[in-house]
């Protein structure tokens, strides 16, 4: 068995390959090079990123969705869009209260601006010791690309949006009304 990245816990069953997850011509390469008959990808990014379309066009087995389809899962902007077209009822993002206290209010319910500021260091894995890693994060191009379209997608959904500089350090002040605190994640588990 190869893995790639790979861990420690990878490492004491199968070969670990340095490889960059987000790089479908690299871990086709790798494929070639170690003979792979079939590649089993398990996170969400090397499938949007189009590592299985690269695959199966060199001619290797490839276990999980193409580019397009992993889109649903891998841009929560993207997958709202398609369900509204498709008239899949899917719930807006409430989080303001309403006359009876229930968050059942969305941004544009309320007439909010919001603020959308890049963080790569929310990424932050610190599941191997205490220096965070940023490994997993999306390269700088693609995050951006991510962060201008989060931010038109809800100027296109009537909300004024203000925005930070992609990649500068900034200082912002903030007020947190309510004992509430969302982490939005994808459905990966991390223990």
């Amino acid at each position: 068995m190869h893995a790639a990245p790979g861990n420690g816990g990878i490492e004491a069953i199968g070969k670990v390959h340095p490889v960059d997850v987000n790089d479908p011509a690299a871990i086709t390469a790798l494929a070639k090079s170690i003979g792979a008959s079939l590649v089993v990808l398990g996170p969400e990014a090397p499938l949007v990123a189009g590592a299985v379309d690269a695959l199966r066009e060199a001619g290797i087995a490839a276990f999980g969705p193409d580019a397009a389809a992993a889109r649903l899962e891998g841009s929560k902007i993207f997958s709202k869009e398609f369900m509204a077209r498709h008239g899949i009822p899917t719930a807006g993002f409430r989080i303001f209260d309403d006359a009876e206290g229930v968050m059942n209010r969305s941004a544009a319910d309320e007439g909010a601006e919001l603020l959308v500021v890049s963080q790569f260091t929310l990424y932050g894995d610190l599941r191997s010791g205490n220096r965070p890693g940023f490994s997993r994060a999306a390269p700088p191009e693609q995050a951006e690309r991510l962060y201008l379209a989060f931010a038109d997608a809800l100027r296109a959904a009537g909300v004024p949006v203000q925005t930070g500089r992609f990649g500068a350090v900034m200082e912002v002040e903030l007020v947190n009304d309510g004992p509430v605190t969302l982490w939005l994640d994808s459905g990966e588990l991390f223990a």
